[in-house]
């Protein structure tokens, strides 16, 4: 009989710290899963941030100057979810929130930490209009495309995409063969 334990590991990623804990699977297997977990994850962390150089950073400068523009299908899927989000909750969630996002300071760590006077009302209106622009995500057979009424709108998937994330790594555990396991993104748990 193979020994099996339970194995677990904590590493940072999406601006918080991931513990991971896999039970039933040999030590070995169970790290090797971790490794493949925190290589998804990284990509991942690069792929979804607004406002980096990944997939949606730079699906966020092309709507700044364009009104259509190609996605891979997991960010065209879950940003098809996120809209549809946004139309259930009457607006209460939307990935659209970039500019406000940005004129608060929080599109970047370090801007969080500046010391500077709240935005003008002007200044917020402004954004709130950037917000509201229409987007719609499609498949139309030759992959996933998103468009938008006007050039100007910001995705922002900070408040939906560590679910996705959680569900992707629980995924990735259960294809290395991780009977039962555990992910605890910053409180968001799987």
């Amino acid at each position: 009989k193979v020994r099996t334990e339970n194995t677990t590991a904590q590493f940072a990623q999406f601006g918080t710290l991931v513990n991971v804990t896999i039970w039933g699977l040999t030590p070995h297997l169970a790290e090797r899963a971790i490794s493949l977990l925190q290589r998804d994850y990284a990509a991942l962390n690069r792929d979804w941030y607004a406002w980096g150089a990944g997939e949606l950073g730079q699906l966020n400068q092309t709507l700044q100057k364009a009104t259509t523009a190609r996605l891979s299908t997991s960010l065209g899927h879950l940003l098809k979810h996120s809209l549809q989000f946004s139309t259930i909750s009457q607006g209460l969630f939307d990935v659209r929130v970039g500019p406000l996002v940005e004129l608060w300071g929080f599109a970047r760590a370090q801007d969080v930490i500046r010391d500077s006077a709240a935005p003008s009302d002007d200044a917020v209106a402004a954004a709130r209009d950037r917000a509201r622009l229409e987007v719609d995500v499609v498949d139309n057979g030759d992959g996933w495309h998103v468009r938008t009424e006007a050039p100007g709108v910001v995705i922002d998937l900070g408040g939906i995409a560590k679910g996705a994330i959680l569900e992707q790594g629980i995924a990735r555990l259960v294809a290395e063969g991780a009977p039962r396991a555990l992910i605890d993104a910053g409180g968001d748990v799987a």
